[in-house]
């Protein structure tokens, strides 16, 4: 595709390009005829825009989005064609996309800007305006098919919520019942539409507006939280979670949600889409409703998500219990004999309850938990501990912040001294006792050791102190973290240009050379074109005499034979004046051969003959030859066939040379922009339609081609996506060795000047950067940990992906010491 900028589109001058995918792109444009409004101007990249397919697509999402007529869908300005150039124009948004938007709620370090405060009304308010417009659509019988946080467009006012705008039909297709469709497979990376957003019935190819609502859960979930319900870098195993993973719910990643909007997003999201809200009327009343009711939250309630927002005070510590006295039972009296309580879910959460990770917060710190006392046969009891310090958790869903260096965020559960055991006056035994019975009963109780051992490994107990996992045992603990990442890829369209001289990566321009060489070749070839002539008649004088006295008129036309048989027609009237003072009147008159030929040639006196009726008084005669008279022939002529077959003899060879010329005047590491273009001028001597048996053609060309780097356009789309992942990632995420890849550039489009335009395609890997000051604080607030505690801490933490520990052979307890916790972390 050309660069458009500076150019003019129909009524609009292009201004700049705003983004560029794989198969369009959109530029900023002036309406001329509308004072200079600004405009987004929409066209097709490359190939694509000679695709026939292509063009229907473009052109159905116009007549779509001009058919629909609604203050929340983006509306149509014009829709039109500049030399073979498909483009549709629409208002321009100026405030963002709604993924921006959130960005700027949840993760405001990412985008640099001011942050926006979580507003809940405020959000509703908005998702309420883009169900409207998909009830509009859905009312017209289409489906949109690509309902995403990208494709909804904001209008900022001055103050208020913001104007929604549903753009990008480009995937509308009309809306069917599922139960008169067949589902047909599709492979999963074939299947149309975003991953993260799509319905599982789309995989079997079935698209009703239970599909919108099922995409609108999704964007529920992501406007609540400002995470999607199921992301990873394969989009393969994306869907695959949307088709079998379970529906994760919003108040678990945002407490700040009520728990009223996780059933709403549950049911908008069923794997089932007759499970689902079956209208979008039915899902609006839902979303006011669960409004309504965290407006009228309870009191207790509206503290309790209270005090998950501020500073927890910490719990009064526990009464000391006496300490027990020697020969007693070894049963502790505890403060709070109560069971801890249970949490119990409906079936349908049961599956996402046991699948999602918990906050760790300072309620779920500070909550009893049963201590198994093994010293007894008593049933495990709880006890309330107190923490060193009030945890605060911030108001945007980010990890609890830790407290000072050196002090642990987990508080370690410590058990009570065992009390002095009652020593016992064993009677004495006889020393016959046979050895082998003590050591039946030394194997047995190695034996019952061993089982506990296992039995509690198994049952996720430790059976010795922190620290002390085995007599002789290694108490180090090794944990292993692997770190998030992310594959970015894009294909970007550059220029290379002759006129500039460093690469440009806010133009996306490389420098090129245009280079050109002229050579010629002639070659003598035999004239192949014929031609065939008319005999000609021949020609001669007639000389009359007249012996009379009265003159005598021979009309034309007259014919005359000779002694050789040949006849003569007299070409014009002649008078043949009488005969005076004893001479005779003569007159001569032009004649020529009846029939042509050679044999019209008479020789002179061969007509000797009186003539023109009685008396006769006239004599003709012709007294010289008659010449002229041919017979027909066919002659030979130059014809375009012959110089073409020249053409065709020598233009391969010359071309073969200009490319060998062209490819010698490379510098190193360049190479040509495609096929050089050829210049090709023809001259025969002698002309075409000329009569010859040989004609002589000579051949010049002129190859003109442009020279670049493909290294530096390697280089240019490889910055281009690694600022795009610096814009969208953030500086916590860094790029993996090796792991960014750009294809070959490809020709796309060739303009004046030795402009050439180019396409290529890159990938890489990010992953996030764990500091060795993270590493060190964490080694810190991890002692003396219990393995679950460990594992739900360091999941809560920015940028892990999953953790795995190694603990030593019969211990679940982190050691005491920081040096003894080794944190491995891998880049996945």
């Amino acid at each position: 595709m050309l660069a458009l900028e500076g150019r003019q589109l129909g009524n609009y001058d292009v201004i700049r390009r705003i983004r560029v995918g794989g198969m369009g792109a959109v530029y900023e444009g002036r309406q001329r005829t509308a004072f200079g409004r600004r405009v987004a101007i929409k066209v097709i990249l490359g190939d694509y825009a000679s695709d026939p397919d292509m063009r229907r697509r473009f052109a159905r999402e116009a007549r779509t989005i001009a058919r629909l007529q609604h203050p929340h869908i983006l509306p149509l300005i014009e829709f039109g064609e500049e030399q073979g150039l498909l483009y549709l124009v629409m208002p321009f948004i100026d405030g963002g996309t709604l993924t921006s938007y959130l960005r700027r709620i949840y993760r405001p370090h990412v985008t640099g800007r001011e942050p926006i405060p979580f507003n809940l009304a405020e959000l509703i308010d908005m998702y309420l305006q883009l169900l409207e417009a998909v009830e509009h659509a859905h009312g017209e019988g289409l489906v949109h098919r690509d309902i995403k946080s990208s494709n909804v467009l904001l209008e900022l006012p001055r103050s208020g919520v913001p104007h929604v705008y549903l753009a990008d039909f480009g995937l509308v297709r009309p809306a069917r019942q599922a139960e008169s469709q067949i589902g047909r497979p599709i492979p999963l990376d074939q299947v149309p539409g975003t991953p993260q957003y799509m319905a599982p019935e789309q995989t079997r190819g079935i698209v009703t507006p239970l599909t919108d609502i099922y995409a609108l859960g999704v964007l529920l979930f992501q406007m609540l939280t400002g995470e999607l319900p199921y992301d990873d870098p394969d989009d393969i195993k994306v869907i695959q979670m949307q088709l079998r993973a379970p529906i994760p719910r919003p108040s678990r990643r945002n407490p700040r949600v009520p728990a009223a909007f996780d059933h709403v997003v549950r049911k908008a999201m069923a794997k089932r889409d007759e499970e689902r809200f079956q209208s979008i009327a039915v899902l609006r009343e839902a979303v006011i409703l669960a409004l309504e009711e965290s407006q009228t939250i309870p009191a207790a309630a509206q503290e309790a998500q209270e005090a998950w927002l501020e500073p927890a005070p910490a719990p009064e510590p526990a009464p000391q219990r006496s300490r027990p006295q020697p020969f007693q039972d070894y049963d502790y009296a505890y403060d709070s004999p109560e069971e801890p309580q249970i949490e119990e879910l409906p079936p349908e959460e049961d599956i996402a309850a046991a699948t999602t990770l918990p906050d760790v917060t300072a309620e779920t710190l500070s909550r009893p938990r049963p201590i198994p006392d093994y010293r007894s046969r008593h049933e495990p009891r709880t006890v309330a501990l107190p923490m060193p310090e009030p945890l605060t958790i911030p108001r945007r869903g980010r990890p609890p912040a830790l407290p000072a260096q050196g002090r642990p965020a987990i508080q370690r559960i410590t058990e009570e001294p065992q009390p002095p055991l009652r020593r016992r006056i064993r009677p004495p035994t006889s020393s016959k006792r046979p050895l082998s019975l003590f050591v039946a009963i030394a194997l047995i109780v190695i034996a019952i050791l061993l089982l506990l051992l296992f039995a509690a490994r198994g049952l996720n107990i430790g059976l010795f102190p922190p620290g002390v996992p085995l007599l002789g045992a290694d108490p180090t603990v090794v944990i292993t973290i692997n770190a998030q990442s992310r594959t970015l890829q894009d294909t970007y369209l550059l220029t290379a240009s002759p006129q500039v001289q460093t690469i440009d990566l806010n133009t996306r321009t490389i420098p090129a050379r245009l280079l050109s060489a002229s050579r010629s070749l002639a070659q003598t070839v035999s004239t192949t074109g014929t031609r065939t002539t008319q005999g000609s008649n021949a020609r001669g004088l007639l000389l009359f005499s007249n012996h009379g006295l009265q003159p005598v008129t021979v009309p034309a036309g007259s014919t005359f034979s000779g002694s050789s048989g040949i006849s003569v027609r007299l070409l014009t009237t002649v008078v043949v004046p009488p005969r005076q003072n004893d001479q005779d009147g003569t007159a001569v008159a032009a004649a020529q051969a009846v029939n042509p030929g050679a044999q019209g040639n008479i020789p002179a006196g061969d007509i000797a003959q009186p003539c023109c009726g009685r008396p006769t008084q006239i004599q003709v005669t012709n007294p010289a030859a008659f010449s002229g008279g041919s017979d027909g022939q066919t002659i030979h002529i130059v014809a375009q066939a012959d110089l073409d077959h020249a053409r065709q003899m020598l233009l391969p060879q010359l071309e073969h040379q200009l490319a060998d010329q062209l490819r010698a005047a490379l510098k190193e590491g360049e190479t040509l922009a495609g096929t050089p273009n050829y210049q090709v001028s023809l001259t025969a001597d002698p002309p075409p339609g000329s009569q010859a048996d040989q004609v002589r053609v000579q051949l010049q060309v002129t190859g003109s081609a442009t020279a670049y780097y493909p290294a530096q356009a390697r280089q240019l789309a490889s910055d281009l996506l690694s600022r795009q992942a610096q814009r969208t990632l953030g500086a916590a995420y860094q790029l993996q060795p090796r792991s960014l890849s750009a294809s070959t550039p490809t020709v796309t489009d060739r303009g004046n000047h030795g402009l050439t335009y180019l396409s290529v395609s890159v990938h890489g890997t990010w992953s996030y950067r764990i500091s060795p000051q993270t590493i060190a604080r964490w080694q810190q607030d991890l002692r003396g940990t219990s393995s679950e505690v460990a594992q739900t801490y360091l999941r809560s933490q920015p940028g892990v992906a999953s953790v795995q520990l190694r603990l030593p052979f019969g211990s679940q307890t982190l050691p005491q010491r920081a040096d003894q916790i080794q944190i491995v972390v891998n880049s996945q």
